[in-house]
C-alpha cells in the first residue's frame, strides 16, 4: 500500500467513533422531538376530549337525551340485546341492542358498535 492509501485508511478509523457519535447525538435529538410532539399531541387530545364531554353534558341537559354511539365505539352498560331481531323487519344472523332509544348492531364479544340501526320508537312500534 502506498503511504497516502495508509494515511487515509488511519484517518477514516480515527473518525469512525466521531461519526458515530454525531449520528447517535442526530438520533437523539430526532427521539427527543418526536416525544415532545407526542406530549403535544396527547395534550390536545385530552383538552377535545374534555370539550366534547362538556358539550355533550350541556346537550343532554338541555334535551333530555342520552348519548348517541358512533362506529367503532364500545358500550360498556346499559344495553339490552333485542332477542327477535326478525319481529321488526332485521337480519336474524346479527346482534342488535337497545341502548336508551337507540337501536345499535354491535360485535357481541367487543360490544363495540358496527352500525346505527336508527329510532327504538320507529323499528320497535
Amino acid at each position: 500500500m502506498r503511504r497516502t492509501t495508509t494515511t487515509l485508511l488511519a484517518a477514516a478509523v480515527a473518525l469512525m467513533p466521531v461519526i458515530a457519535e454525531a449520528k447517535k447525538d442526530d438520533y437523539h435529538k430526532q427521539q427527543k422531538k418526536l416525544e415532545k410532539a407526542y406530549k403535544e399531541h396527547e395534550k390536545a387530545h385530552k383538552r377535545i376530549n374534555k370539550a366534547y364531554e362538556k358539550a355533550d353534558k350541556e346537550w343532554r341537559k338541555h334535551h333530555g337525551h342520552s348519548h348517541v354511539y358512533h362506529r367503532g365505539d364500545v358500550i360498556e352498560r346499559n344495553y339490552r340485546r333485542i332477542s327477535n331481531p326478525v319481529a321488526y323487519g332485521l337480519d336474524p344472523n346479527q346482534a342488535y341492542y337497545l341502548v336508551a332509544d337507540q337501536i345499535y348492531r354491535m360485535d357481541p364479544e367487543t360490544r363495540k358498535v358496527l352500525a346505527i340501526v336508527g329510532l327504538a320508537a320507529e323499528l320497535l312500534n
